[in-house]
């Protein structure tokens, strides 16, 4: 047992940081005012850069700062999608929040669970809504 911990710490120890940089992008990605300040960040980088008279270090900043706004436009796009897809899927009563904590009655909480359990999507619903049908709630 104590090799089998041994190799596991060997395999964990270089990602140490692996599940803060998840978080943060998993916020990243939830949220597009995050990409969007750093593409206009990266466009504003880019013009000045390109106003520069050397031309040595004009270049690799300026292929430096396009990657960059490459990488983040991708990523503004990729988190207005998920954005999007959550509105529409919220908006249509596909996808549920958690449970209110107020004191709401159990009989409501019970209902609130029976038709739809916190925290999910409605798969049946969402495939009645792309074909075209009401996508609310069929017990």
């Amino acid at each position: 047992m104590p090799r089998f911990g041994k190799s596991l710490g060997r395999i964990i120890a270089p990602f140490r940081n692996t599940p803060s940089a998840i978080a943060i992008k998993t916020v990243y990605f939830s949220v597009p005012i995050f990409p969007a300040i750093n593409v206009v960040f990266d466009s504003y980088m880019l013009s000045k850069t390109a106003a520069r008279k050397d031309s040595a270090l004009k270049e690799r900043q300026m292929i430096k700062y396009q990657r960059q706004l490459a990488e983040h436009t991708g990523e503004l796009i990729v988190s207005t999608a998920l954005m999007g897809t959550a509105l529409i899927l919220i908006s249509n009563g596909l996808a549920t929040g958690d449970l209110p904590d107020d004191d709401t009655e159990k009989k409501d909480r019970a209902f609130m669970y029976a038709t739809q359990p916190a925290n999910t999507i409605n798969i049946t619903g969402l495939k009645r809504l792309l074909n075209g049908e009401d996508p609310t709630y069929r017990p």
